[in-house]
Parts: structure tokens; C-alpha cells; sequence
């Protein structure tokens, strides 16, 4: 078993497996144009996403654009490489090509994964109205913005000084960290970048609603309580009056403070958490798997789940869209100067 991995951990010119890891030329075609497609679709939008986003001022631009960065960079050389690599049968860009792709792979997943969590401890900010002076708001805010990048690109330099290893395999669409090769800094990454993040996204969000609901049926009660008879014993009224307009107080400042725009934004953001973690599954579940069995699944399997990354990061243009109007708006303005300007 090791020398059969000890084989396929180098970006060597060995072609796929052959009978059922290989894929049929048709399936390779087939994927090919798949991840060309995804490709065109991830940067165009994402480009488009990153100039709307710049334009607008709308809550957490910032941080979507940091998403829009890492799905560019994963759109424009990730996915691209992928679709060469299947249609040649062999990783063809040599040794410091695979270790520069495997490196904006890692970045642009890792990346993605901790700036969701900086949105989401964002938004639990912003709901929950806490307080911060005008200088320690700024620093926040560029930490929200570097912390990702830096954290990620750390990590990520593990394999280029010894501890994992970034290589192509037949079993792989394209070079990646070789989940095999060091148990535990796969451990490490899917703990940094996929249990932890997850519990802090949802319990930040879980807090999030609790919060909306509870002061959405202060608000109601709070209409209910100004509508209703008044008591006719002055003492009873003065207490009365002076409890519902504490609740009505603290419902108004909620719903002053929450905007349409923010809930929107909040939406947007609730969406594409759950779409990058549900297109992220597949591919983690295998690579588990892979790591307690000490082998790599089929090339078959692995392009399958791959895809499934990929088209994430195609959705998120299409999800900062429908989940907002004034995005939709910055968007087509930026569409009409492209045109206006090519007329």
C-alpha cells in the first residue's frame, strides 16, 4: 500500500487509472467543458460581483468582496488547470506550476471559509448594536478583512516547508494538497477550516435570530399594548403606560436599526454560508473517509465531489443578486457602462 501511494504523490506524466478509477474520454470531455464553463462563469460574475461591490455602499461589501477574490482566483487558475489536466490524462505545468495551483486552491477555500465566519461575527455585531469608538470600529474592520488572508495563506504554506505535501495523483482532477500524505495537518486543516468555523457561523446565527425574534414579538406587543383598553385606575395606567413604552422602546430601536437593506444583506449572508457548506460536504466527507481507509477514492468520485466545490463558488454572484436590490441595481450599472462603453 505505501509504495502504490508512494507512486501517484508526484506530478509525474503517468496517466489515470485504468478500468473504474479511469474515466471514459466522453466523461473527460465532459468534465472538461463542465469546469471551462464553471470557470468563465466564476470570474466573469465574481469580476462583476467584485465591481458592484466596490460601487455600492451596502453592509459587509467589504468582506463579499473578499469572497469574490478568492472565487476569481479559484475560477481563473484552479478550474482551468482541472479541465487541461483531464483532457490531457496528465498534469502538464511541471513542478512549481503544481505547487502554485495547490497553493491558490488552498488559499482561496481557506479564505472563503474564514471570511464567512468574520461576516457572520459581523452581523452578530451589528444586530446586537454593540458599541465600539470610531478608531477601535476601524481597526476591526480591517482585521475582518486581513485576518482571512492571513490566517489562510499561513496555513497554506505548510506543505511548502515539510509538514503535508501539495501533488498531483491519478486519482486527482488537479494538484492539491495530498490529504494522505500527513495526517495531521489534514486533521489540523479540517478542524481550523470546517468543525471549528461551522460551530462559531451557527452559533453566531442561531444568536442572530433568537435576537430578531424576540424583539419582533416586543415589537408586536408593544402595537398590541397601545391599541388595547386603558385601565381606569390611574396607577394601574401609569405602570402599565410605563411598561409597554419600555418594550415599544427597545422594539422601535430594533426595527429602526435593523433596515430592510441590513435584513437583506443578513439573508444574503445566511445563503451563501449554507451553499458553500453544502457543496463543501461531499468533498470533505471523501476526504475523511480516504484518511481512516488510508485510500484515495476513485478519480470517478473525487472529479464528482470537486465539481461540487467548484459550482459554489459560481453561485454566490447569482445569491448577492437575488438577495438584494441595491446589489441588483449597482450590478446593472455596471453591465450598462461595459456596454455603453464598447458602443
Amino acid at each position: 500500500m505505501a509504495s502504490l501511494f508512494a507512486n501517484h504523490s508526484s506530478t509525474t506524466n503517468s496517466t489515470f487509472y485504468d478500468g473504474e478509477a479511469n474515466l471514459t474520454w466522453e466523461e473527460r470531455v465532459f468534465f472538461a467543458v463542465l469546469f471551462s464553463l464553471m470557470a468563465a462563469v466564476s470570474v466573469i460574475g465574481n469580476s462583476l460581483a467584485f465591481l458592484t461591490l466596490r460601487k455600492i455602499k451596502m453592509q459587509a461589501s467589504a468582506l463579499l468582496i473578499n469572497l469574490t477574490i478568492g472565487d476569481i482566483g479559484l475560477g481563473g487558475f484552479v478550474m482551468t488547470t482541472s479541465a487541461i489536466t483531464l483532457i490531457k490524462e496528465r498534469w502538464v505545468f511541471g513542478e512549481v506550476a503544481c505547487s502554485i495551483i495547490a497553493f491558490i486552491k488552498a488559499v482561496s477555500i481557506f479564505s472563503s471559509n474564514m471570511t464567512l465566519c468574520m461576516i457572520a461575527l459581523d452581523r452578530f455585531i451589528f444586530v446586537k448594536s454593540i458599541r465600539f469608538s470610531r478608531k477601535t470600529r476601524e481597526r476591526l474592520d480591517w482585521f475582518f478583512l486581513l485576518f482571512p488572508w492571513v490566517w489562510s495563506g499561513l496555513s497554506a504554506v505548510g506543505p511548502l516547508v515539510g509538514w503535508g505535501k501539495f501533488s498531483w495523483a491519478p486519482t486527482r482532477v488537479v494538484c492539491t494538497i495530498d490529504w494522505l500524505h500527513s495526517p495531521s495537518y489534514t486533521l489540523a486543516c479540517f478542524t481550523c477550516y470546517g468543525f471549528i468555523p461551522n460551530i462559531f457561523i451557527l452559533a453566531c446565527y442561531l444568536q442572530i435570530l433568537r435576537y430578531v425574534c424576540v424583539n419582533k414579538k416586543r415589537l408586536q406587543k408593544s402595537r398590541q399594548c397601545y391599541r388595547g383598553p386603558r385601565s381606569n385606575e390611574s396607577s394601574t395606567r401609569s405602570s402599565s403606560v410605563s411598561s409597554s413604552d419600555r418594550t415599544a422602546i427597545r422594539a422601535i430601536k430594533f426595527s429602526t436599526t435593523v433596515s430592510r437593506e441590513e435584513i437583506g444583506v443578513l439573508k444574503t449572508a445566511v445563503v451563501v454560508v449554507l451553499v458553500f457548506f453544502t457543496m463543501a460536504i461531499p468533498y470533505v466527507i471523501i476526504q475523511l473517509i480516504s484518511l481512516v481507509q488510508n485510500h484515495e477514492f476513485p478519480l470517478r468520485i473525487g472529479t464528482i465531489s470537486t465539481v461540487f466545490v467548484f459550482f459554489g463558488s459560481c453561485l454566490n454572484p447569482f445569491i448577492y443578486s437575488g438577495g438584494n436590490v441595491k446589489f441588483r441595481i449597482g450590478l446593472k450599472k455596471v453591465i450598462m457602462g461595459f456596454i455603453c462603453k464598447d458602443g
